[in-house]
């Protein structure tokens, strides 16, 4: 989401007569200028004359039906020239990386071009500073459709908006044309007619913003399945003041089932910016929105992680006043039935480059979880981790990153890499960000890697993965893997990345297991592994040993005759389960994993246990297993790993007897459990070695 106080791109939009064509039509022809390079006066700023690009799509009044005449994307700052028919026009203008599209169409009656006529389009210099959209969740269960209608902005150089009614449209052919007339209205919002937005206005943390939610119910339209809806935004400020409407278009599938879910499983969006990240080119939505479309969409839980360089005040002596006024916030809309974890995306210098240690790599991206209770952080005034490098406009110090992850840990917070691939091309070379390298990933005291970000966006992701196997198989026990969406606000569709990408809120998830549901819970199910990510099904599995004992993902277990009981569940909108792999990885000796074990269910849900894990699973080293899982629909399913301890080879009874001599000194004496062949299970002579020590825990 691009902030456009850095400047009033369109300077102005001439419609004159040209003659372009053959002369047997010039007679009819007309044509447009786009006047994109206004000129300097003495009342334009700086920040005025930086040009930004935009999509601009010139359509044709025929008999009330819009008709595209001329559409392109804008990228360089020059006058446009083109041939028209006569004919009554509109334009429509949306700047790159905003929601909001304007619609010029003088005050409705359209722009009449006739030969040899000219025509000057009013130039609305404030127009561009403000983002004015609506947005809904990419998905429903609920029987409420929340509508978040937001005005960004809408201070000082960049005027004021008089909100009018606001209309929601069923778009029937998806054609996301901004043509309301041929859309089916089903509501409109009255509610916030005559409502100013200014700079005096606050209904959020800067001046200028302003958001309501209004709720439509898909029963009551007989809405199913997926649909399209145009949300057009009236503005009512008159010649005097003047905006224009605008437009919005999203898609939501309205679910006839709830996310797949099972007891103890709850989803979240680890990865996700409230309207407290607000910089030059990104915002977030409000946190109430934020909540209404998590519980929508089916989440039970999300962290809010807005930029190190967002967070810290501007506005007030006290450093800390806008990191407080955001905690406030996450703890007022934080419920028994939904949790908000309070966090940051920190940007902290990689790890130091061996060949040259003095100077640092650029800025990697680290998520911090659960800072309610942090204070003093590096011995400053802070309640948060400073990190500006990457903004030009935050002068804050930027830490490295093994600093931040010596912070997090004595403050007693949870940390994980931020796509620790990402940071890929030119936009994060000119901000100086990179990725992770091996250096940073044998960095301890971490406790993961978010290395699923957004949806189709499986190149980082792999490359994520594959060095967190190898962190696995060299023995590392502590770093686990989850999933998240990078959610700029974005309730239905990517609006801050580039490509083919998708980081809607919430499609992208870490579900945790807790038996009992907190934000405690929540953060030591993130510490300790006991999480999967996923986009659609549930894939979870459990390990236990010939003594009864179990172990869920994340946990270890030491024994010899192991059971793996696997369980799936998915729904029709994510499709079948048609594939499971069981992934097996001998700790300190092979460089892969072995992927002996498959099932190919072809069904939405069941469970399976295989008595004879120990076939795959060598007694005598560590190892671990982990799952992954795909539908026949695409989505796909990562679990954390269960880890296996090896256990010393059997010994027989008089050598348990020596060693127990040994290690009591005749002071102690067991009865060992003995088996059919004569021998000592050595786990239970490891128990009476322990008991003999004086160490035995807990079996």
């Amino acid at each position: 989401m691009a902030k456009n106080y850095l400047g009033l791109c369109l300077a102005g939009m001439v419609i004159t007569g040209i003659l372009l064509t053959p002369a047997a039509y010039a007679e009819d022809m007309g044509g447009l200028i786009l006047d994109l390079t206004p000129e300097v006066t003495a009342q334009t700023t700086d920040a005025a004359l930086e040009f930004q690009p935009m999509y601009i799509k010139v359509v044709k009044i025929i008999d009330k039906t819009e008709v595209t005449f001329w559409e392109s994307d804008i990228t360089e700052q020059e006058d446009i020239s083109i041939p028209a028919p006569a004919g009554k026009y509109k334009l429509y203008v949306q700047l790159h990386g905003h929601r909001t599209i304007w619609e010029l169409d003088n005050e409705g009656r359209g722009y009449e071009i006739s030969p040899s006529s000219s025509t000057v389009v009013p130039t609305w210099v404030n127009t561009y500073c403000k983002d004015v959209f609506a947005d809904a969740p990419w998905r429903v269960q609920s029987d409420k459709i929340p509508i978040l209608v937001m005005v960004k902005d809408a201070d000082g150089i960049c005027g004021d908006y008089d909100l009018g009614n606001v209309e929601i449209y069923l778009d029937v052919d998806c054609d996301e044309d901004d043509n309301e007339a041929d859309d089916t209205l089903l509501e409109t919002e009255t509610r916030w007619y005559g409502v100013t937005v200014n700079g005096t206005f606050y209904n959020l943390y800067e001046p200028g913003d302003w958001y309501g939610i209004t709720y439509l119910d898909p029963s009551e339209h007989s809405l199913s399945g997926d649909v399209c809806f145009h949300v057009v935004i009236r503005e009512i400020g008159g010649w005097l003041d003047p905006d224009v409407d605008a437009h919005s278009h999203f898609n939501v599938t309205i679910a006839n089932d709830t996310l797949p879910t099972l007891t103890n499983w709850h989803a979240g969006d680890t990865h996700y910016h409230s309207s407290y990240t607000d910089n030059a080119v990104e915002l977030g939505f409000p946190v109430e929105a934020t909540v209404e479309a998590g519980k929508s969409i089916g989440l039970d839980w999300n962290s809010i992680t807005d930029h190190s360089f967002d967070v810290g005040d501007t506005k007030t002596a006290d450093p800390n006043h806008k990191w407080n006024a955001l905690k406030n916030e996450v703890t007022s809309y934080t419920s028994e039935s939904y949790r908000l974890i309070l966090g940051e995306e920190v940007s902290c210098y990689g790890h130091e480059n061996p060949p040259n240690p003095l100077v640092p790599r650029g800025v990697v991206h680290f998520l911090v979880f659960g800072m309610e209770n942090f204070t003093a952080i590096g011995g400053t005034e802070l309640n948060f981790i400073p990190g500006g490098h990457d903004d030009p406009w935050c002068d804050d110090p930027t830490w490295n990153l093994e600093d931040v992850i010596a912070v997090v840990n004595s403050q007693g917070g949870v940390c994980y890499a931020a796509h620790p691939e990402g940071h890929r091309g030119a936009v994060a070379e000119a901000l100086d960000r990179v990725p992770w390298i091996t250096e940073d990933y044998d960095l301890t005291g971490y406790n993961g890697l978010q290395v699923w970000n957004m949806i189709n966006n499986d190149y980082e992701r792999d490359l994520g993965l594959e060095q967190w196997k190898r962190l696995l198989l060299n023995g590392r026990k502590d770093v686990f893997v989850a999933g998240g969406s990078d959610a700029h606000g974005d309730f239905s569709h990517a609006t801050t990345v580039l490509g083919d990408f998708d980081n809607a809120f919430g499609k992208v998830r870490t579900c945790v297991y807790t038996e009992t549901f907190g934000n405690d819970e929540i953060l030591n199910a993130l510490k300790n592994g006991h999480s999967i990510m996923t986009d659609g099904p549930l894939v979870v599995f459990n390990i236990t040993n010939e003594h009864g004992e179990t172990a869920i993902i994340g946990d270890e277990i030491a024994g010899r005759d192991f059971s793996l009981n696997l369980q799936w569940v998915s729904t029709s909108e994510f499709g079948n389960v048609d594939h499971i792999y069981v992934h097996r990885g001998i700790i300190g000796e092979n460089e892969t994993e072995l992927s002996d074990l498959s099932l190919t269910p072809a069904n939405l849900e069941g469970n399976i246990t295989f008595n004879d894990l120990q076939s795959y699973i060598p007694s005598d080293t560590d190892s671990y297993i982990r799952i992954t899982a795909t539908t026949d629909k695409g989505y796909r399913v990562y679990t954390n790993p269960i880890f296996l301890k090896k256990v010393p080879a059997n010994i027989t009874v008089a050598d348990a007897v020596i060693a127990l001599e040994m290690a009591v000194r005749g002071e102690y004496s067991a009865d060992a459990d003995v088996d059919d062949d004569g021998y000592v299970t050595s786990l239970d002579a490891l128990m009476i070695l322990q008991a003999a020590a004086g160490s035995i825990e807990s079996g």
